[in-house]
């Protein structure tokens, strides 16, 4: 056996989180509520190994994940989404 250090490979998962059009773009005329915007919304991979903060568009990214299976959880006040469960496989990854 050798005593040379083992490279991770890792992978990015990108995403976005979507409302429905009504939420997003509410009409003039049943509603004066601005429209509900995404800003910095927390996202968690497995109960928070990996956390990051959606963009105003609602999208987001995880940096070097490792290969696996790995939940999605999404923190929001306002909404209610489900767990996410994502695998990541070793042919997937980044070179």
């Amino acid at each position: 056996t050798t005593n040379e250090p083992k490279i991770l490979q890792t992978t990015t998962i990108s995403g976005r989180l979507l409302l429905p059009s009504v939420l997003t773009n509410p009409s003039p005329k049943k509603s004066h509520q601005p429209p509900v915007v995404l800003n910095s919304t927390r996202i968690t991979l497995n109960d928070g190994t990996h956390t990051t903060y959606t963009q105003p568009d609602g999208t987001f990214h995880f940096y070097r994940v490792p290969p696996g299976v790995h939940l999605l959880d999404v923190q929001s006040r306002q909404f209610h989404f489900s767990q996410v469960k994502i695998q990541i496989l070793p042919d997937a990854l980044d070179s």
